[in-house]
Formats: C-alpha cells, structure tokens, sequence
C-alpha cells in the first residue's frame, strides 16, 4: 500500500504499516488543509525518512504515549532525534484558533486515535463565518506566468529543450540530497 505523493503520507505508512484505513486520508487531509492555509506544503520530504524527519522536527517525536507501539514498527530501526512539539499557532499565524483545532486532530500520530471524517465536518471550525486563511497568492512572479502563457501560444518547447530541463531539475536534486545527507551527518556544508 502506498500514498502516491510522499509529502502527504502519515507517518504510520512511512514507518512500513501495510494496511490501509481511513485514518490514512485524514492525515492526508490535515497535511492539505496546512498547504491552503500557508500557501505552501507542510512537509516537504525528498525520501520516506527525510519526510519523518520533517513531521517530527515541526510535530514532536513520538513517544509512546503519544503513540504506542511506535517502537514496534516495521520500518523502526533507530532512535530518532528528540523533538519536542512547535506550538501550531506559531508555525500557522493565520490560522484561527478553531483551524488549530481542527489541524491538531487531524495531525495526530496514532492512527487510532485521528479525528474521523465524520466528527471533522462537524468541528466547530467549519461552524464559524469564515475560514481566516491568509490570502494565498501565487507563487510565481505575474511576469513569468505571462511569459510562459505567451510561450505556450507560440508553440510546444522542443522535445531537446524539455529532456535538458529534466536533466538539470535531476542533477539540482541529486546535489540537494548529497548537501542534505552531508549535513544530516555532521559535515559543515558550505553553499
């Protein structure tokens, strides 16, 4: 079983959990509802433990009362570094108290104990006037997205053009993972 995109897999899968269950969508959902309300993804991992990683150094490392049985598995092979939890509201300024909530229930690490679809329709959050998001605006300089929607009327980017890009996007990330695992074991990077 397998979460298609990385950044939206709980840790209960990354952690090598073969079965599939609601509880998996919902942390789906919470990881969704946290890239609307910052305009961004939450955990942004580029393999199954730098997104463990992630999770835990924004959620705190889990422990087993915050989730028994943890330890016991399948993909649990060493201690991890002792997180402690980031108060949501500061990693969510623009999120209303209720949305905090709401996040905080659908973000838990025990699987068993996430907020069920159900009860989540019901959170007072969706109660209230309205949702207070920040304003998302897009990421992309305006003058870029003009330039690319021109270019798209031109014509198709030769197949040559798009294979290069492939190949520098790749040569980008295998550089970020070795500067990520070098830092990860203690080197000083310097770039």
């Amino acid at each position: 079983m397998e979460v298609v995109t990385l950044w939206y897999r709980p840790p209960e899968i990354l952690m090598g959990v073969r079965g599939y269950s609601s509880a998996v969508d919902i942390w789906s959902v919470g990881c969704i509802f946290a890239e609307m309300a910052q305009g961004k993804p939450l955990f942004t991992g580029i393999s199954e433990i730098d997104q463990l990683f992630q999770i835990f150094s924004k959620l705190s490392t889990p422990t087993s009362e915050t989730w028994p049985g943890f330890s016991s598995l399948p993909n649990y092979h060493f201690e991890f570094p002792h997180w402690k939890r980031r108060p949501l509201n500061r990693l969510f300024p623009g999120i209303s108290d209720l949305g905090i909530d709401l996040l905080t229930k659908l973000l838990v690490y025990n699987p068993d104990q996430r907020i069920t679809a159900e009860d989540a329709l019901r959170h007072p959050y969706f109660s209230s006037e309205a949702p207070a998001f920040l304003p998302l605006t897009p990421k992309i300089p305006m003058d870029q997205m003009c330039y690319t929607m021109s270019r798209a009327r031109i014509g198709p980017t030769p197949e040559h053009v798009e294979l290069f890009h492939a190949y520098l996007r790749q040569t980008e990330l295998e550089s970020w993972k070795e500067i990520k695992y070098l830092r990860y074991a203690g080197f000083r990077v310097l770039c």
